[in-house]
């Protein structure tokens, strides 16, 4: 028998829609801090989207009048495609559209380019499209088996307006792109316990797009943890096999790098802070059309969802956004803001788990509500 006065801790009833939260095991006073400071988040996050240090370089004037990387890739394409070698295409543009060119980290590696050079039109856009609907079905299968079929389903709407540029022309030759459609697979064959496939995936990635490595990374480091010794081993063997290649990449850019190349103004350190993960949030095919204000509610909904994850196959999507999220607070120029296509599925499964997050934090608070009645009725 409960004693006037006191909350209960017991689990609130799993929501037979929404699935039950890491909240639902709260004390109530506790999920109500937790609510509190949500609401305090999402308030500073629009603050900031509002205030003079806000960063939209997605919706600035550049993109009117300017190559865009869009631009860039689609001509090495067509230059590969008429027979010319993916350094000295990449060279041209590069020089042509007035990029920077110092560092080797200023050259895309040859992936996904030279591969949609080899496959007929349009046989590299059918390709990752079909590589984006497989990830929303697998992404919303996973998210429906662990928290409810309403979950799932607004996991696959979400992650559809994420990968949405995968299906447009031209856009969908973004490395970017690439990159995060298959880490998104390689999260969702973790789900599944297919180790190896989660490798293969992770390394596609890394092939595509230097900045998935922070992803390969980090699941190496849980395969340590959890003492998988075998999908250790194909991680290092990957490792290898990418520097390798990387080092090869650097060789051709050396051969081909103009005598006087440009080199980026300032460091990649640029310390963006929330202004700039909000400006990656934004990277969505609905929210770049809408005021940013709604990316920051967006991004602040996205990490209560990936905090209330209980399930250890979810939590690693939650570790690995958090891990980006720290990363690029501190790294980015703002005209890098694309690189939230990179984290965009991942926000989405976030966001797709917040409404039973906010179900199971309101049930707690509102135990001690109950409890004050009781009180007041003694």
């Amino acid at each position: 028998m409960q004693t006037p006065g006191k909350t209960t801790s017991e689990t609130t009833p799993a929501n037979p829609l929404l699935g039950e939260s890491s909240f639902a095991r709260l004390q109530p006073k506790v999920a109500r801090a937790v609510l509190q400071l949500f609401f305090l988040i999402a308030a500073v996050l629009v603050a900031i989207s509002l205030s003079p240090q806000q960063i939209g370089f997605a919706d600035g004037p550049r993109f009117a009048d300017a190559p865009t990387d869009i631009d860039l890739y689609n001509a090495e394409i067509a230059a590969m495609r008429g027979g010319e070698g993916y350094y000295a295409a990449a060279a041209r543009e590069l020089h042509e559209s007035g990029y920077p060119t110092a560092s080797v980290f200023n050259w895309r590696t040859p992936l996904p380019m030279s591969l949609i050079a080899q496959l007929p039109e349009p046989g590299g856009r059918i390709l990752i499209a079909a590589a984006a609907v497989l990830l929303i079905c697998c992404a919303s299968v996973q998210v429906a088996r662990r928290r409810g079929v309403s979950a799932g389903v607004l996991a696959a709407l979400l992650i559809f307006t994420a990968v949405m540029p995968c299906f447009l022309p031209r856009v969908y030759v973004m490395p970017m792109l690439w990159a995060a459609v298959l880490i998104g697979l390689s999260l969702c064959a973790y789900a599944a316990n297919w180790r190896l496939a989660a490798v293969a995936l992770g390394l596609a990635a890394l092939a595509m797009r230097d900045l998935a490595g922070l992803y390969c990374w980090i699941a190496a480091i849980m395969a340590v943890r959890d003492r998988q010794w075998k999908e250790l081993g194909s991680w290092c063997l990957g490792f290898a096999i990418y520097a390798i290649f990387f080092w090869l990449h650097a060789i051709q850019v050396a051969a081909f790098k103009p005598a006087l190349a440009i080199a980026h103004d300032g460091s990649w350190l640029q310390l963006g802070g929330a202004a700039f993960v909000i400006a990656l949030a934004q990277v969505n095919s609905v929210l770049l059309s809408i005021p940013q204000p709604f990316a920051a509610i967006y991004l602040a909904l996205a990490l209560l969802g990936l905090a209330s994850i209980r399930d250890p196959a979810l939590a690693r999507i939650a570790l690995t956004t958090c891990a980006y999220v720290i990363l690029f607070a501190f790294v980015g120029h703002p005209f890098n803001q694309y690189w939230g296509a990179l984290i965009a599925p991942m926000l989405a499964i976030g966001v797709a788990l917040s409404p039973g997050a906010l179900h199971d934090l309101w049930a707690k608070t509102k135990q001690i509500k109950q409890a004050d009645k009781a009180v007041q009725a003694t």
